[in-house]
């Protein structure tokens, strides 16, 4: 498939209620959000197992988008959601960054910001845990690279052992060459490489920063977004 913004059409109609994105004309998916957002009430309880999300902004005004995979616990995970919904998930915060969280980032820098930089950690993570929610991981990284291609900036791997290797030839295979490009892998020894392109007043002090919003850095969406 070639590479294409996933297009949501567009109802201007004072209380239209939904919008609908065809991510995947060739497959079962369709995908209906909420023009006014994507309801997620389960997202505390997610984050708990697989913590996703925004969190301030880069050196150069980017909205910096995070990812754990070591408190993974699948079984749990989709006691409280199911993929299906993630994807969702995935695909609203996507229409939320460019129509949000990028534009406020660009208001607050002074100047254009055109993409995200994200954070995987893969502190604990094992290669059973990583095999259990591959497929997910595939298919978020194909909607990511075919979809949204444009936003991908920086994207640091970091706490990469030496299980990485088997991981990686895996996730490799599912991204393009410029996707690839653009990924810094680090061992547990990220935080000066990290803190290059990072404020540390705007990292979580689990990643060796020193932020502590209040309630937790996952669960604050703190960023100029909220402002």
């Amino acid at each position: 498939m070639g590479r294409h913004r996933a297009r949501v059409a567009q109802n201007t109609a004072p209380g239209a209620p939904v919008r609908h994105l065809n991510l995947a004309p060739h497959s079962s998916h369709h995908f209906v959000l909420s023009r006014n957002g994507f309801e997620f009430p389960e997202r505390p309880e997610v984050d708990k197992y697989y913590p996703q999300y925004y969190h301030k902004t880069d050196k150069e005004g980017r909205p910096i988008y995070i990812e754990q995979l070591g408190p993974l616990d699948v079984n749990a995970l989709y006691k409280v959601t199911t993929e299906e919904r993630q994807l969702r998930r995935l695909v609203w915060e996507y229409e939320r960054l460019l129509r949000k969280r990028i534009p406020a980032c660009a208001d607050a820098a002074g100047h254009a910001v055109e993409a995200s930089c994200t954070i995987l950690d893969l502190k604990g993570v094992g290669i059973g845990q990583f095999w259990k929610v591959k497929d997910y991981i595939a298919q978020s990284s194909h909607i990511g690279q075919n979809y949204y291609p444009e936003i991908m900036g920086r994207f640091y791997i970091i706490n990469a052992n030496l299980l990485f290797s088997t991981i990686w030839s895996v996730i490799k295979g599912w991204l393009d060459k410029a996707t690839v490009e653009k990924i810094i892998i680090l061992d547990s020894g990220y935080k000066e490489k990290l803190l290059e392109g990072i404020s540390a007043e705007n990292l979580p002090v689990e990643f060796q920063g020193e932020c502590k919003c209040e309630g937790g850095c996952s669960q604050s969406d703190a960023g100029p977004w909220k402002r």
